[in-house]
């Protein structure tokens, strides 16, 4: 948590390294379930187990983080089941075309 908090301050640029984003994820939603009231179930549908990807893992935790966060706090008052899926896609030419910025190849959603 320091460590996301002193990035965060210094707004530098983050070095990438080979992570396996599984791994992140799971360690994401670990702190996150300790932190949620019991009504609201994380359930996590993993189909990415040895994907690796080019990131910093501090980041994409935060992001992880901050989407479930608000998930969970629009689930406060009822409970609720919160799902997070990670799957390995392929983004073909005609996705390209409608998304500028993306590349055609191997993808996670």
């Amino acid at each position: 948590m320091v460590k996301q908090i002193t990035t965060f301050s210094r707004m530098k640029v983050q070095e990438r390294r080979p992570v396996k984003i599984a791994t992140v994820v799971k360690e994401a939603l670990t702190f996150l379930n300790s932190s949620l009231p019991k009504h609201i179930e994380i359930r996590d549908e993993i189909r990415a187990e040895s994907s690796m990807v080019a990131a910093d893992p501090t980041q994409i935790q935060q992001v992880l983080m901050n989407l479930c966060g608000n998930a969970a706090d629009a689930m406060r008052e009822n409970g609720g089941l919160l799902r997070v899926t990670l799957e390995e896609m392929f983004v073909s030419e005609s996705m390209v075309s409608m998304e500028p910025g993306l590349r055609v190849g191997p993808m996670f959603n």
